[in-house]
């Protein structure tokens, strides 16, 4: 690593790369927000699948893909062969590296120039990589959230490559100059844009949008499985996994011998004749693929834990005459949790020949809060001589429980204290609005999670209609209201608020209030010039990043932020210019 002097926050960093030697097909890119030789992230790009080879190996041997990869690395050794392995696997390495991006698998090409785009404003860990050939897109990562490293200084990574150049390189400051309101769980009332008297919205038609950005995993399950033993001979269950379709392969029932000699394990944990499931290292599966069970999304608590037992034996490294390869044909096990916007986390990791017999595992998940994914990984050692087992799979009570599902299920977005007038929220992912509680239309499809999405409801007093939107089209419309709607002027509109229950785990950010039902697709993705949109009664921008009141650009009623309310965060949105 080459690494510069100064540090620095929101930045735009870009270089060029170009590999003159036609030798070798090893790594090369860049590194951002360096605070140490521990602590850093790392942009870099391989031109081919390969396998670590050196002395003092880890158990299994690192093995990196051809593509290009963005990592965080937080290391709690330093540098030496943990980091080393921490940066050259594809993947995550427990206590050194964590993957949060990567292309589909394609190298570079020798004696060609590519450039790098970088985007980090790490006050609201958005990060965003784009790699070009000229004038030709290469690779986009679109917007990725991480906060492990709050910014530090810039730098160029090489790792075993030779003849790499480095030309062009440039930063560039970036202000934050778009803001938005962040619910965060300690909110415990929401901004106010205004009376229904001040707003002009007692009596007539009226359409109401906002960006919203859910930071928590969609689909929260409310009857979670909290176990499995994997089932019977006629009666094979995953419990609360699933096979994960982002791998290469998938795990197996079994309930005697794995069909391989010298590993895996002869029965199930408690040698009952039920069935356990393991994965198949015997081709067509080869060294490094990995098969995975995933949970749906469930609510954790304090005192949410994970216990399960596994099995990795494998008899042929035992005879081996090198030292160093002692191990490593048996892969590796982990266990990984997603919790909101930020990557996967490894919380437990294990290598290597056990011994011939079952172990317990048990893993505090206390940690965590709100809606959380849990997943297994299995990854296929050096041969075949590499079955991995698990059984007998139990989460706690404190897993799931249907308490925090309810209480995690309803995002309210627009409301009253007193739960009258106006309401607009989502719930189980589907968005609701209505004029009164008693007449609520709702979304036939689902507002995206982990992703800014746009919502609009609309009031049309001449069609006596109520519709809902999202992301610009027109989703759901109900007949159930007619004639004119008179509320309660002294009724405040409030965001994030519905009576007591206030918006937790989302951003909010572009309000706007017309007194008509426009034609929501129109300039729903584009900024708005106010006094050249007719019939825009309120625009809120928020974009002060301060303060306790946002400007409302039309001129009708700045909102306010009382104090208790929802926090400044820099805000993520793009949006057309006007």
């Amino acid at each position: 690593m080459a690494i510069g002097r100064d540090s620095f926050g929101y930045v735009e960093y870009s270089g060029t790369f170009f590999i003159g030697l036609n030798a070798d097909d090893d790594y090369a890119g860049f590194v951002f927000a360096y605070q140490s030789n521990r602590k850093f992230y790392v942009c870099i790009w391989k031109r081919g699948r390969q396998y670590f080879f050196g002395d003092s190996m880890s158990h299994p041997q690192p093995i990196a893909h051809a593509g290009i990869q963005l990592k965080v690395v937080d290391s709690s050794t330093g540098p030496g062969p943990h980091l080393r392995d921490g940066t050259w696997n594809t993947g995550n390495v427990v206590n050194e590296s964590r993957l949060l991006w990567a292309s589909e698998p394609f190298g570079w090409e020798y004696e060609t120039s590519y450039r790098w785009t970088l985007i980090h404003n790490p006050e609201i860990g958005y990060i965003r990589v784009i790699w070009t050939q000229g004038s030709d897109l290469i690779a986009d990562s679109g917007p990725v959230y991480d906060t492990t490293h709050f910014g530090g200084r810039l730098g160029v990574f090489v790792f075993s490559q030779e003849d790499v150049r480095f030309s062009r390189l440039s930063y560039r400051c970036l202000e934050n100059t778009n803001y938005g309101l962040s619910y965060n769980g300690v909110a415990s009332t929401g901004a106010s844009l205004g009376s229904y008297s001040d707003l002009g919205v007692r009596d007539g038609s009226f359409t109401l949008e906002a960006w919203i950005f859910i930071n928590q995993c969609n689909a929260l399950t409310c009857n979670f499985v909290r176990s499995t033993d994997f089932g019977f001979t006629f009666s094979p269950s995953l419990g609360p996994f699933f096979q994960s379709t982002e791998d290469d392969f998938d795990w197996t029932f079994i309930s005697t011998s794995t069909p391989s000699r010298n590993t895996g394990p002869t029965s199930d944990h408690t040698g009952s004749g039920g069935y356990y499931i393991y994965i198949e290292a015997s081709t067509p599966q080869a060294r490094g693929d990995q098969a995975v069970l995933q949970t749906q999304c469930f609510p954790s608590s304090p005192s949410c834990s994970l216990t399960f037992w596994y099995h990795m034996y494998e008899v042929e490294s035992q005879t081996t005459q090198n030292i160093n390869t002692y191990n490593t044909f048996m892969g590796t096990l982990e266990v990984e949790v997603k919790q909101g916007i930020d990557g996967w986390q490894t919380v437990f990791y294990v290598e290597g020949n056990q011994g011939f017999q079952w172990h317990q595992a048990i893993i505090d998940l206390g940690e965590f809060s709100g809606g959380i994914m849990v997943r297994v990984k299995g990854t296929v050692g050096f041969r075949f001589a590499s079955d991995l087992a698990i059984d007998d799979v139990s989460f706690s009570e404190g897993c799931g429980m249907p308490s925090q599902c309810s209480a995690l299920a309803e995002k309210p977005v627009i409301g009253t204290s007193s739960e009258t007038g106006i309401y607009a929220g989502i719930i189980d992912q589907k968005l609701h609005f209505g004029i009164f509680a008693t007449s609520l239309v709702v979304s036939a499809v689902d507002v995206p999670y982990l992703t800014w999405s746009h919502i609009a409801m609309q009031y049309d007093r001449d069609a006596g209609t109520q519709s809902v939107y999202v992301n610009g089209q027109l989703n759901q419309t109900s007949s159930a209201v007619f004639g004119d709607v008179l509320l309660d002027e002294s009724l405040f509109l409030l965001v994030g608020q519905n009576g007591t229950s206030v918006l937790d785990g989302a951003w909010i950010d572009e309000i706007r209030l017309w007194d008509a039902a426009v034609d929501v697709g129109v300039a729903y993705n584009r900024y708005l010039i106010a006094d050249q949109a007719p019939n825009l009664k309120g625009y809120w921008k928020f974009d002060e990043g301060f303060g306790d009141s946002s400007r409302d650009l039309s001129g009708t009623n700045d909102a306010t932020l009382p104090g208790g309310g929802p926090n400044w965060i820099a805000s993520s949105l793009e949006l057309e210019a006007g």
